[in-house]
């Protein structure tokens, strides 16, 4: 059985995780709460995070009733990124220290696959469309060749961030964190605000929408027009909205039947409500989890490191470093996604997108190649035709040697016809000269009457 312990850092949730052949051991985490009105910054997160870290990591080893960490724990996953640098080489540094400390392997996990990894785990959903929805990331993501593909995203800010920063507009706490608190408030609102919408193709936009309630939400509350509640539920029920939009398009574009939702924001009842309402009819299942496994922590980091510890990856240490910008796409993750390369054939995007502009190409290409075609048969029929009427001309005018050959030898005019047809037909004509050999000298008999004697 193998052993991992997870150490989840990128943003301002620190958490130690321990996972042991699929079964949650342990989860603590602790999270570092802005000051009212601002939002965390790199390097007080990080301080954070310094101070608590150590006392997280004996919690989950005594949670997990883990004795002799050094001949029970298998190996150290840590978050390479994406994240904000200061907390992530915390979690990093401590991760490295583990590994020399108990001589175990070290692995790097990117953050949203542990996110997906976790949600498999626990909702046990098999190949599933995936929305990953949280304070810094916002993608529709699908399993195909060997990665986990990103069909659609946002174009600029998360939907995490959009709705952290209209709760402090508003002037709501960050205990336990601005999103939580605003699909609070939503609940009271009556009034729909109709608001920017911008969808394109897969992709969605949220800085239009944020720019156009930050410079007019104030005034419409001040002037009695609607309530903090109501812009809050206004603003839940328009990004909710392309959301879904973008994930039925992927689910359409997948042949799949199945929608997982991860991430922060995945833990809001309100979209988890409307995600299944657009599964329902579409005839699939919604997969999500609570606040244990949506909001970051130890056990999803661990869980990746579970799959790299089974598929026997080896992780050099000089390797093992952070990275704040990780696109979910960089990863092969074939090693441990191996089953379900056997056992579906998914439809994704990315392949149905290659065929289009596969069929692009030929069909730009086709009519360049048929039109150098076209003029290379047209210049070979206007080189024939000019050298077959010069042949032509040569035979009828008698100037042909051929023809002069049997003229010389005394051949009727019916007998020198039927030998240049013969000659015509076996194709002699091309290959011999117009020129022929010279004739002066040969000593030819002439027949008195060579039509008869032919």
């Amino acid at each position: 059985m193998v052993c991992i312990l997870g150490i989840e850092s990128s943003a301002n949730k620190v958490g130690v995780g321990i996972i042991r052949d699929g079964e949650v051991l342990s989860n603590p985490r602790a999270t570092y709460h802005a000051p009212f009105g601002q939002g965390f910054r790199p390097p007080e997160t990080a301080a954070h995070h310094r101070q608590n870290i150590v006392r997280i990591v004996i919690d989950a080893l005594q949670q997990a009733n883990i004795k002799d960490p050094q001949n029970e724990i298998d190996g150290i996953a840590y978050t390479k990124g994406p994240g904000m640098g200061a907390p992530l080489q915390v979690g990093a540094t401590v991760a490295r220290t583990l590994s020399q400390l108990w001589s175990v392997p070290l692995y790097p996990v990117n953050h949203c696959i542990g996110h997906i990894e976790m949600g498999r785990l626990i909702t046990k959903a098999e190949n599933p469309v995936v929305l990953y929805v949280s304070g810094g990331n916002t993608q529709v993501i699908s399993y195909s060749n060997q990665r986990y593909r990103i069909f659609g995203e946002t174009l600029d800010i998360a939907v995490g961030n959009c709705l952290d920063r209209f709760a402090r507009l508003v002037e709501l706490p960050n205990d336990p964190f601005p999103a939580y608190n605003l699909e609070q408030l939503a609940l009271e609102g009556k009034k729909l605000i109709a608001l920017p919408y911008t969808v394109k193709g897969m992709d969605l936009s949220l800085s239009g929408m944020l720019s156009y309630v930050e410079r007019k939400g104030l005034q419409m509350i001040r002037a009695g027009e609607c309530t903090a509640a109501d812009l809050c539920f206004s603003l839940q029920e328009t990004i909710f909205a392309m959301l879904v939009e973008i994930t039925e398009r992927a689910m359409a574009h997948c042949g799949s039947n199945e929608v997982l939702v991860v991430g922060g924001v995945g833990s809001n009842r309100r979209l988890q409500t409307m995600m299944s309402i657009m599964a329902e009819q579409r005839g699939a299942k919604l997969f999500a989890t609570d606040e244990r496994f949506c909001i970051d922590n130890g056990a999803m980091i661990a869980q990746v490191g579970w799959h790299m510890a089974n598929a026997k990856m080896i992780i050099a240490l000089e390797e093992c470093s952070t990275t704040q910008r990780f696109r979910t796409d960089q990863v092969d993750v074939r090693l441990f996604r191996s089953n379900i390369i056997n056992q579906f054939n998914v439809r994704s995007c990315v392949e149905a997108a290659d065929r289009y502009y596969f069929w692009m190409l030929v069909l730009l290409i086709l009519p360049a190649v048929i039109s150098c075609c076209s003029l290379a048969i047209s210049l070979i029929t206007i080189i024939h035709v000019r050298r077959l009427k010069s042949v032509t001309e040569a035979i009828t005018s008698s100037t042909h040697w051929l023809a002069r050959t049997a003229n010389r030898i005394g051949l009727g005019v019916s007998a020198q016809k039927a030998l240049m047809e013969y000659a015509k037909k076996k194709n002699l004509l091309k290959l011999i000269p117009n020129t022929g050999p010279k004739i002066s000298n040969l000593s030819v008999p002439q027949p008195h009457n060579s039509d008869e004697q032919l």
